[in-house]
């Protein structure tokens, strides 16, 4: 067991080297974001070609706005308002889509780096540069109220603000309320020059009952008429204002964000109050048209361009300066395609001389390529990869896989390697030469041969081909991004080949329900990108004229629970009906109730150590204290699965006598499950929702931790199941698969790290594994730590034995 523990301590160690390698480092800022005064000595008329166009700005940010939401019903003042005084932009969204990334792309102009998604969860960074540092340091006055993401950002920026967590997902009406009531008493105050909203409810909305909800199209109306409220305020103000509403990103058709489909992706930018034509953007643009717009100096990072579509009031000198500017810019961050450049500068020094308009048309058309040309290279090359570290980082893991299957054959502990590994590692985790890289990598494939050679003459197919062959395929879709999005076809496909050839070669089919339930199983949940907008069971359940059947099927739910817990566990215990009672009433009438929650949770905690003091039996306490919680977490209609769960792995233990076999077959069921029951290679899939049960505010140690109950409900429960018959070998088998995908993942970004989807597909494949593996290195210390304390009291015993 130690041997073991070390090895997947020693994985998790290469596994942050490869995340240190691969993970964008942000590209470096410009110097200097100053406004250009002069071309080839020609000086420039500052006051007249960059003057403010509007004096007040109104920002409102529609957290998980789709661009299909726009619509006359939805939006019955806002339609008709930016159809005859404004326009409205396609805006495309860079992955990841979650609020933190997203917030400093509106504000820098920049593409944030992608372990934003990791920040948005456990806390952010204040930014030292943005389009309201640029307002403050112009002297504008700005106020904010919404989502206090910002104010964590931007804690010195605002005159007046008031925030709401974004983070407690069941509360969509007062967190919209408080902003609104701000805003109708900032609308009589004239003392701000812009105003920064940010509404959450739309976004809670989605996480809880998806974007096809009754409950949306009333909250959509509630935003429209936000809107005609502060825009009938501005027809009064003596100032030109202008009022946008857009999204920080979409809602995936399941209800969630984080991932790179089209409705997640693409969101509106409407812009009243200014004269301008429709178009399509990137949303790294707003910051710097809004820069324009205000007549503020761009962010210095900002690789942005300014939408010519938004400035189609002013004059072709005006327009030729900004793109000179944002090109000044641009070029202190990236010193590519200069001769375009030169040839655009080139164009404009004569019409700066000639005024003549097709000097300043070729001069437009040449600063638009450069600064297209430079943007879209910056967006592809942000990230900037150490190919040495990834390389050294994949040899250490493929090491350590051999060791660890060594131990698994019993050929040896691979004491010399595991200590080779820990040098280079110690050593590549401080800065480095490229040498020592060069000589940690000739090190590390002297040490693979080895171990190759080694784990070759071990491995005999025997009665486990069908078992080699799925593994070879699995890894093999691992290196395509559409089979990574779809991998939940591939497990289902794997577990159903298993069961039935494994039925065929013993000549008895009583394992074949596994197959039904799977056939079940699959349309429960939306899984994958491809097909997730499709109707599910789930989906018909929650419908309100489906009631009845929700509700027969919850309670059919938790009677199979409770017998599950009777005749498969044998735990025979009052006070396990008692909680399945409570969890559906808490469902049913009371799920705002933190009080119920609270008291279901008690009830669990008292059921494990009542039953701990009556059977001394740690594992299958943990069994029915898992199957407890998770009923309290996951979402009703999904409740069926947990017993369909259990019987699938009570028929494999009871009809299968090779205990490699029953510990393979029950671990690709707890996978399964995993993804059937909603989840897959998508921060979208993650329902953070399950984090908010029994809460009625929000503490992020409680919320993560019934998040990760809830996301690994499945892969927990096949374990603990398994683990009182097959301990050592679920631990052996669970570390060298996720060692062996982990590899494989790795291995293939490194191969397709420029590949189009590497940012979309591969890298959340990379985090997911990341997870997965940090919650198997959590089990394992854990049962570590339950196995040390019985040992202790065990001793204890016998010394009292002794005594007496």
């Amino acid at each position: 067991m130690d041997k073991f523990l070390i090895n997947f301590i020693l994985i998790i160690i290469s596994l942050i080297l490869f995340l240190r390698g691969f993970f964008p480092v942000q590209y470096t800022s410009g110097n200097d974001s100053a406004r250009p005064t002069q071309l080839n000595g020609i000086e420039f008329n500052l006051e007249q070609l960059y003057k403010p166009e509007v004096d007040r700005l109104v920002f409102i940010i529609i957290d998980a706005l789709r661009w299909d939401f726009i619509t006359q019903q939805n939006f019955p003042n806002l339609a008709p308002a930016f159809h005859q005084h404004g326009c409205m932009h396609k805006v495309h969204v860079q992955s990841p889509t979650v609020t933190l990334p997203r917030i400093k792309a509106l504000t820098t102009g920049r593409v944030p780096q992608f372990l934003d998604v990791v920040l948005n969860l456990v806390g952010t960074n204040k930014l030292n540069d943005s389009i309201l540092h640029q307002a403050k340091n112009a002297g504008k006055k700005i106020i904010f109220y919404g989502d206090d993401t910002w104010l964590k950002l931007y804690p010195d920026v605002f005159e007046r603000w008031e925030g709401v967590t974004s983070f407690f997902v069941n509360d969509y009406t007062e967190v919209d309320n408080n902003v609104t009531s701000n805003v109708l008493n900032e609308l009589s105050n004239s003392d701000w020059d812009i105003m920064v909203l940010h509404y959450l409810g739309l976004d809670h909305i989605g996480h809880v009952h998806g974007p096809f909800s009754p409950l949306v199209q009333p909250k959509l109306q509630e935003m429209d008429k936000v809107f005609k409220r502060i825009y009938d305020e501005t027809k009064v103000w003596n100032k030109k204002t202008l009022v946008v509403v857009t999204g920080d990103h979409g809602m995936k058709d399941s209800g969630g964000h984080g991932g790179a489909t089209y409705a997640e992706t693409y969101v509106p930018f409407i812009a009243v109050g200014l004269p301008c034509v429709n178009g399509s953007i990137k949303q790294i643009d707003i910051p710097a048209t809004l820069s324009v717009l205000l007549g503020l100096e761009l962010p210095s990072s900002s690789i942005g361009r300014p939408v010519l579509n938004m400035l189609v009031g002013l004059s072709q000198d005006r327009q030729l300066y900004i793109l000179n500017y944002v090109s000044s810019l641009i070029k202190s961050i990236s010193d590519q395609y200069e001769e375009i450049l030169n040839d655009a500068t080139s164009y404009h020094y004569k019409f700066m001389v000639s005024n003549s308009t097709k000097d300043a048309t070729s001069a437009q058309i040449q600063y638009q390529a450069y600064i297209n040309m430079v943007t879209e290279n910056l967006l592809h090359v942000s990230a900037v990869q150490d190919d040495y570290t990834l390389l050294v980082s994949i040899l250490a893991l493929l090491n350590l896989l051999c060791v660890v299957f060594s131990n698994l054959c019993f050929l040896g502990d691979g004491t010399t390697t595991q200590l080779a590994v820990t040098l280079i590692l110690i050593i590549q985790l401080l800065p480095t030469l490229l040498l020592t890289s060069v000589l940690s990598i000739a090190l590390l494939l002297y040490f693979l041969l080895q171990n190759v050679v080694k784990v070759a003459r071990c491995v005999k197919p025997n009665d486990n081909g069908i078992f080699i062959i799925c593994t070879v395929l699995y890894l093999s879709s691992l290196q395509s991004s559409s089979f990574i999005e779809e991998e939940h076809q591939t497990w289902y496909f794997m577990l159903g080949t298993c069961i039935l050839l494994k039925g065929y070669k013993l000549k008895h089919f009583q394992m074949l329900p596994i197959l039904i339930f799977i056939r079940f199983i699959r349309t429960m949940n939306p899984s994958g990108d491809k097909w997730s907008h499709l109707p599910t069971l789930s989906s018909w359940f929650v419908l309100e004229e489906n009631y009845v059947f929700y509700q027969i099927l919850f309670c059919s739910s938790l009677m199979l629970i409770y017998f599950c817990c009777n005749k498969l566990l044998k735990r025979h215990s009052l006070v396990i009906p008692l909680i399945l009672i409570f969890i559906y009433v808490f469902h049913t009438c009371f799920e705002k109730s933190p009080t119920v929650g609270k008291f279901i949770w008690l009830g669990i905690g008292f059921n494990f150590l009542l039953e701990l003091y009556r059977f001394k039996n740690y594992a299958d306490q943990f069994v029915v204290c898992w199957i407890l919680l998770c009923s309290l977490l996951i979402r009703p209609h999904n409740l069926v699965l947990i017993p369909i769960c259990l019987f699938s792995c009570a028929l494999v233990q009871n009809y299968l006598k090779n205990s490699l076999h029953i510990t393979m077959i029950t671990l690709l069921i707890g996978k399964v499950f995993f993804f059937a029951q909603g989840n897959g290679n998508s921060f979208a899939s993650v329902d953070v929702a399950s984090g908010y049960v029994g809460l009625q505010s929000y503490v992020p140690s409680i919320v993560f931790l019934q998040i990760v109950c809830h996301t690994y409900t499945f892969p927990v429960l096949v374990t603990l199941f398994t683990i009182t018959t097959h301990s050592r070998l679920v631990w052996e088998i669970s570390i060298f698969f996720r060692t062996l995908t982990l590899v494989t993942t790795c291995t293939a970004i490194l191969i397709h790290r420029h590949h189009l989807f590497v940012w979309s597909v591969f890298a959340p494949k990379l985090l997911v594994e990341s997870f997965n593996c940090i919650e198997l290195l959590v089990e394992l210390l854990i049962f570590k730590f339950i196995k040390l304390s019985k040992c202790n009291s065990i001793q204890t015993d016998v010394n009292k034995v002794n005594v007496y």
